[in-house]
């Protein structure tokens, strides 16, 4: 988590930021078949509960290239990702 101060009109806030990294595509687990087939990704999921949970900024970003642990570097040369790709969900909210 990172935290930041700054100054709008003379007052100052406090943020933090979080930064969740995931698969690009990956699913929740414990989801029976239905589920699995028409419930949306972890990415979208998270992003729907941010937005229920009030927090003030969510962004999510897919990359255009990279790795997860020991993976061979993945290039996103498509209209899709590839499903190695990190994906990662920012949310920035005030404490």
């Amino acid at each position: 988590m990172n935290c930041k101060e700054y100054h709008t009109d003379n007052m100052l806030q406090n943020i933090s930021i979080i930064r969740i990294y995931f698969r690009y595509g990956q699913k929740l687990k414990g989801l029976n078949f239905w589920q699995s087939l028409w419930n949306d990704n972890l990415g979208q999921t998270l992003l729907k509960r941010a937005k229920a949970k009030n927090i003030h900024q969510a962004a999510m970003f897919f990359p255009v290239s990279g790795f997860l642990a020991d993976d061979p570097i993945s290039y996103n040369i498509s209209e899709i990702p590839p499903v190695k790709n990190p994906a990662s969900l920012e949310l920035i909210d005030n404490f």
